[in-house]
């Protein structure tokens, strides 16, 4: 009586007791059972197995890709290798190389549109590729950036990048921002000691929205860090304040500044030669503030209390 040798592939082959005939013998090895010969090859058959095992191996032999091949077209899973420079597409480097392809194969039912989808199957799922760099030069102890492994995958209709992996040593000749060895952050960027020194804190830059009071005794050429602030004069004899030609302080054009008079001494606002002040003249009384504001290279309003000079 025939018997199964396994369950994965339940075929029956005639026992050692059976007094079988050749020829039911190789029905029973080809097509599973003593039946007429089918149209083709059952799977669940020792032959069937054979057959599929022989189309789904991967050669211990890679095979040799053609110079001019596409890589998306190589999708069966496998090993080739790229033994010339490639004039082909879809490289993710011109070098020989070793290409490794893992596709995933997977069969999924699919409706056609008839309402009955049971028999309808498709092929979908991942595949998968890699591609070891081999043929670029070497240059002295240091790796070439060319060599490279990159990966990439096929999925839902569309191949994505390649991809690669990146070294410490590439940082700075990749040109990426985002990444610097200790050594090269400390000469793009401040330290915290140069930074509290160059940028206001919250509190600094709360105080900016008020007019703080550069106190002066005596006549005074005004100076950068008077922009967007009080000269207050506090003199008791005549002083001047003087606006400074644009070379010798360069004051953006908008700046303002103000002047008050906080003492008894009269206060003069003047021009230096070159400059042009409209409405330059003496503040008023004692406690007059008048606003100072340049809007061109060498010209300034003064708006105020002032007696013209």
């Amino acid at each position: 009586m025939p018997e199964n040798i396994g369950s994965t592939y339940p075929t029956q082959i005639p026992s050692i007791a059976d007094n079988a005939d050749i020829q039911t013998a190789f029905r029973l090895y080809h097509y599973g059972s003593n039946t007429g010969t089918p149209s083709s090859i059952p799977e669940e058959s020792i032959a069937g197995y054979l057959s599929d095992l022989e189309n789904t191996k991967i050669s211990i032999i890679p095979d040799t890709i053609s110079t001019t091949a596409d890589l998306n077209t190589i999708t069966d899973t496998g090993f080739y290798t790229q033994t010339s420079t490639p004039t082909g597409s879809n490289y993710p480097s011109n070098f020989p190389g070793m290409l490794t392809v893992v596709n995933t194969g997977i069969l999924k039912t699919v409706a056609d549109g008839d309402g009955n989808n049971l028999n309808d199957k498709q092929e979908v799922g991942v595949i998968f590729q890699q591609y070891q760099v081999v043929g670029a030069p070497e240059s002295g102890s240091s790796p070439s950036t060319l060599n490279r492994t990159h990966w990439r995958f096929y999925f839902a209709g569309a191949w994505r990048p390649w991809r690669t992996f990146i070294e410490q040593s590439d940082f700075a000749s990749i040109g990426d921002a985002r990444y610097y060895t200790k050594t090269e952050a400390s000469t793009l960027f401040l330290t915290q000691l140069a930074a509290s020194s160059t940028y206001l804190t919250v509190a600094e830059a709360n105080t900016r929205l008020y007019l703080q009071e550069n106190l002066k005794t005596a006549s005074h050429t005004l100076e950068l860090a008077d922009v967007n602030r009080v000269v207050a004069m506090d003199n008791t004899t005549a002083a001047t304040v003087t606006v400074p030609f644009n070379t010798t302080v360069n004051f953006p054009v908008g700046s303002v500044v103000n002047i008050y008079r906080a003492n008894t001494g009269d206060v003069t606002i003047a021009a230096a030669t070159g400059v042009t002040i409209r409405n330059a003249g003496k503040l008023y009384e004692q406690y007059t503030e008048v606003s100072l504001r340049k809007r061109a290279t060498n010209e300034w309003v003064a708006s105020g209390n002032i007696i013209p000079a």
